[in-house]
């Protein structure tokens, strides 16, 4: 079981991957610059090790 917060990073790493893969679909019909899917790939690996750390370092102060 995890934090509150853990899963809102999680949900919201969700919909980073979800971005991603309809900029990949556009990029399919449109010509479009590398850097909006990059950012997004890094948006979600960045939500996921946030989420890592906040269970990791619980409110309670437990590790």
């Amino acid at each position: 079981a995890g934090t509150r917060a853990a899963s809102q990073a999680h949900v919201c790493r969700t919909v980073a991957r979800r971005a991603e893969r309809a900029v990949i679909a556009l990029q399919g019909r449109e010509e479009l610059k590398p850097t909006p899917r990059q950012y997004l790939n890094r948006l979600s690996d960045l939500m996921f090790v946030l989420a890592r750390v906040l269970n990791r370092y619980r409110a309670d102060g437990t590790v």
